[in-house]
């Protein structure tokens, strides 16, 4: 993060990433992910995406439901729904 006349910035200038840890600023170069974007991982942030959506659509009485649902398995409602969308 950068100072400039009291504003913060957070975030990615050429090859090092700017960032504020416990009021601490630090700075560090930026690396390239390790694990290359495939086919499978697409697909697996597409089914995610889709679930997200799908919860976004449901009622507040079916979000009701799952939020029950949830309870019984010390889960939140959407975390429950999520896990047996993508196990779908």
């Amino acid at each position: 993060m950068i100072k400039l006349a009291g504003l913060r910035y957070v975030g990615k200038i050429g090859d090092f990433v700017y960032y504020y840890r416990n009021d601490i600023f630090i700075t560090r170069p930026y690396y390239k992910p390790a694990q290359p974007v495939t086919p499978a991982r697409l697909a697996r942030w597409e089914k995610f995406r889709n679930g997200v959506l799908a919860w976004q659509a449901l009622s507040p009485v079916q979000k009701g439901t799952w939020n029950k649902l949830g309870d019984m398995f010390n889960y939140e409602g959407f975390n429950r729904f999520m896990s047996k969308f993508l196990k779908s």
